[in-house]
């Protein structure tokens, strides 16, 4: 693709440092289980307490 768009050759590593120094990151979707029921999901996340899906306060991971 960068050949195509910009006329220039990159192997995969040096697409890596190129992003690197450009202050990007490579960031890859998840794959998502083929067994995964979204129905089951949301009533669980109905289920969960207040702020538990939140990140610890630091003063709590003493």
């Amino acid at each position: 693709m960068l050949d195509r768009q910009f006329g220039v050759a990159y192997s995969l590593n040096g697409v890596y440092d190129l992003m690197k120094r450009l202050g990007m990151v490579w960031i890859s979707a998840r794959a998502v289980s083929p067994s995964a029921d979204p129905v089951a999901q949301a009533e669980f996340k109905k289920k969960l307490r207040p702020g538990s899906r939140s990140n610890a306060a630091p003063e709590h991971c003493a």
